[in-house]
């Protein structure tokens, strides 16, 4: 990507320009995600060769099967216990091209290998490199790009960089677990409780009958009513009245207090349950704690690049983390 100031410069490029540093980086990944493409063809153009060498090799041991079929030419062999020395058929051709399909097949398994390993490379550096630039352009225009504090990672005792930033890995994968556990909490009874009584009101509004025309002149009380499926004999939707709102009208309380009996029963089953602002205030946190671990990550990465050790950039990082931004940067949207 270009990051010269110009007329037509877009807002990202804008962006960019206040923020040099910022720019130098992202040239950086787009960079890595060139080079992993690279790779990637280069495998690809491997594990083709090596595919077509295997299928050669596969040919060649059916010829010589037929040829020595067809000549059916023998050898003298000699038992190497008894010294008895017998006439065979003659598969040496065939013996050596089995040896040579066994040496493809081989080595098209580790081509396949290399590749396999060299795609989840390019599909991880240019999954960062894209949702980087996404993250630029969701920014509003105008957007600073202030640089965190550069984090001073260092790996345990007895630990590599690249060991320091698997068990970082892990624990982003523990608080991506314990996030999914939270969303997932449920409600408390009390919670639970408002909602159905709320629910039950408002069926219970819905089951009550007009009585207006009744007093008026007369006429039947009008129900709250359903159209049911088809016409009948003579061209009309048939309509019958809503069963459940009469009843709310009819027996609010009762249904009610055998909602809340039911709700009582299901949550001694419930583990953890939290409320909505709990739920919020819980998130925000995991949130910011993910955020720091992803930034001692990017500086880990980093760290190791100047010493001449590649790492691949884990898909999904926060950008801000990939850039060095500032935690109270909007998050990325999902």
């Amino acid at each position: 990507m270009s990051h010269q100031n110009g007329l037509n410069e877009d807002p990202v490029e804008a962006m960019l320009a206040a923020a040099p540093a910022v720019a130098e980086h992202l040239d950086h990944i787009e960079h890595l995600r060139d080079a992993a493409y690279d790779k990637l063809q280069g495998a690809s153009k491997r594990t083709n060769e090596a595919k077509e060498a295997h299928q050669a090799s596969e040919r060649e041991l059916v010829e010589m099967r037929e040829y020595e079929a067809r000549n059916n030419r023998t050898v003298e062999r000699r038992d190497a216990d008894t010294g008895d020395v017998t006439r065979v058929r003659d598969t040496s051709r065939s013996e050596a091209a089995e040896k040579r399909v066994q040496l493809a097949a081989e080595k098209l398994e580790r081509a396949r290998f290399q590749y396999k390993r060299i795609s989840d490379e390019w599909n991880a550096t240019a999954g960062v490199a894209n949702a980087v630039t996404r993250y630029l352009e969701e920014l509003p225009r105008g957007a600073e790009l202030p640089l965190a504090e550069p984090k001073k990672a260092k790996p345990g005792k007895s630990e590599s960089l690249v060991d320091a930033v698997e068990r970082l890995r892990g624990q982003i994968r523990d608080l991506d677990a314990t996030v999914r556990g939270t969303k997932a909490a449920p409600i408390p009874a009390q919670k639970a409780k408002e909602i159905a009584r709320a629910h039950v009101q408002k069926l219970a509004a819905e089951g009550r009958p007009d009585v207006s025309q009744l007093l008026k002149r007369g006429a039947d009380p009008k129900w709250p009513n359903q159209p049911l499926h088809g016409f009948n004999v003579e061209g009309y939707i048939p309509q019958l009245a809503k069963a459940l709102p009469v009843i709310a009208w009819m027996h609010q309380d009762a249904l009610v207090e055998a909602i809340e009996r039911e709700i009582d029963a299901e949550a001694e089953f419930n583990e953890g349950p939290m409320s909505d602002d709990d739920r919020k205030f819980e998130l925000m946190r995991l949130a910011d704690e993910r955020l720091e671990l992803e930034h001692e990550e990017e500086a880990l990465i980093r760290q190791a690049a100047e010493d001449g050790v590649g790492i691949t950039r884990r898909r999904g990082a926060d950008p801000r983390a990939v850039l060095g931004l500032l935690k109270t940067m909007p998050a990325p949207k999902n």
